[in-house]
């Protein structure tokens, strides 16, 4: 299967990019690459991180993490991103899934989903400092 560009130049740039800029692209191309947008649909985490990956530009999870603190550094970034989902009403963990919510939805439809989803998510973040 054929993925879309990557986003970011490897992971330090992955790591250093803007968290609701991360969060909307893996939002957009995990939910979007089910090509499902009903409410209630799921994603393990497994395809979350290999999109993750995919946006750092590596063909698989493997090659990103490299093991060790990097790997632990990508569940962070993940897990960042799918509480960032949380706060803006779009995606809501519950169990071993990530649920699709309502509010999901109609940002997935939109016609700049990507934008979508940042203006939703940096309404109710601000950076630290």
């Amino acid at each position: 299967m054929k993925h879309p560009p990557p986003v970011f130049g490897g992971f330090a740039h992955l790591d250093s990019a803007e968290p609701v800029l991360v969060a909307a692209h893996l939002f957009v191309r995990t939910f979007g690459a089910k090509h499902t947008y009903a409410a209630g649909a799921r994603l393990k985490w497994h395809p979350i991180i290999t999109e993750l990956a995919h946006l750092g530009g590596c063909e698989s999870e493997f090659r990103l993490f490299g093991g060790g603190e990097r790997s632990e550094a990508i569940g962070a970034i993940a897990t960042e991103c799918v509480v960032l989902w949380e706060s803006a009403l779009l995606a809501a963990r519950r169990n071993e899934d990530v649920l699709l919510l309502r509010a999901g939805v109609t940002a997935l439809s939109s016609p700049d989903p990507v934008r979508s989803v940042r203006q939703r998510v940096t309404t109710v973040w601000s950076p630290p400092g």
